[in-house]
């Protein structure tokens, strides 16, 4: 669990020593369930575990399918605009 937190810059690498679950481990737990929408409860669920295990290759395809499709769209984004990422539950105003 540590060394996939580390890898993902989740957890500091200094952090890695020990296999307890420890503060350090368990804020990393959530800054990784926050930066993929899932609920911050600090415990690795089905959920959690889940994410954990997809492959960096697949966020990879999925991350150029999502630039493509930005990529390919006639939508005109201008100086202003509001950005709704439903699963991580967060909107961002844009500005310039």
């Amino acid at each position: 669990l540590k060394a996939r937190l580390a890898a993902t810059d989740d957890l500091p690498a200094e952090a890695l020593p020990g296999d307890s679950l420890d503060e350090a481990t368990m804020a990393a737990v959530r800054r990784f369930q926050a930066r993929h929408g899932l609920e911050e409860t600090r415990l690795v669920g089905p959920r959690t575990l889940a994410n954990l295990n997809v492959p960096a290759e697949t966020r990879l395809r999925r991350l150029q399918a999502s630039a493509a499709r930005l990529m390919g769209s006639s939508f005109a984004f201008g100086e202003r605009y509001v950005v709704v990422n439903i699963p991580a539950q967060a909107v961002e105003a844009v500005q310039g």
